[in-house]
């Protein structure tokens, strides 16, 4: 798999937010993606329209973590050459000590080596655990 290649820009993508490399994104997340959050805590916006703000709403919930990875990722093309289906769980340590994990489906667009648009479906109690007040 290739950083070029559909399934790759996705790997790559997963592996930018593992390692906290944004900058990784420009590369990667197309300049006027669409990420949709459907089940994001009502703190949290359902949608971001554009790179910088779903690169800055990213970036800043990743500045609280510690320790961020996916596990179990199994990246599935459909019917659609553009179009593909991600399923992961996730393990994570924030800087408050807290432990996070969660399991997650992706639904994403790649064209022409960037994402175009983001869905992320995930479990929203265990976000609210996390980041609620002790």
């Amino acid at each position: 798999m290739s950083a070029t290649d559909p399934k790759g820009v996705i790997a790559a993508f997963m592996q930018a937010l593992q390692e906290k490399d944004f900058a990784a994104w420009n590369d990667l997340v197309d300049a006027k993606v669409v990420a949709h959050f459907p089940y994001a805590p009502e703190f949290l916006p359902a949608r971001f329209d554009g790179f910088d703000a779903f690169h800055g709403a990213t970036k800043g919930l990743f500045d609280m973590v510690d320790t961020f990875a996916f596990l179990d990722i199994d990246i599935k093309a459909t019917e659609d050459p553009e179009f593909f289906v991600t399923t992961a769980r996730s393990e994570a340590k924030f800087l408050s000590g807290r432990d996070y994990a969660n399991t997650y489906v992706f639904f994403d667009k790649v064209r022409d080596g960037k994402i175009i648009e983001h869905w992320e479906h995930f479990n929203p109690l265990a976000v609210i655990k996390v980041v609620e007040p002790a």
